[in-house]
């Protein structure tokens, strides 16, 4: 079983709802916290539903906001 290929959930298939979405919201936090966002894991690469952003715990506060 290939983890990376989408399960359809009760809500259907994430990533292709809500894909490009996500990488626009991605690029954007990126672009305003610069080196804030230490890594990224988007489910079309990482065996994950929603996409995982890693920030520097001196801006945990602030990225959540």
């Amino acid at each position: 079983m290939d983890v990376r290929q989408p399960i359809l959930t009760n809500g259907g298939d994430w990533l292709t709802k809500f894909g490009e979405a996500w990488k626009v919201q991605i690029s954007q936090a990126q672009e305003k916290f610069k080196g804030g966002i230490e890594l990224v894991c988007h489910p079309s690469t990482y065996p994950t539903d929603v996409p995982i952003l890693y920030v520097k715990k001196e801006l945990i506060c602030e990225v959540l906001k």
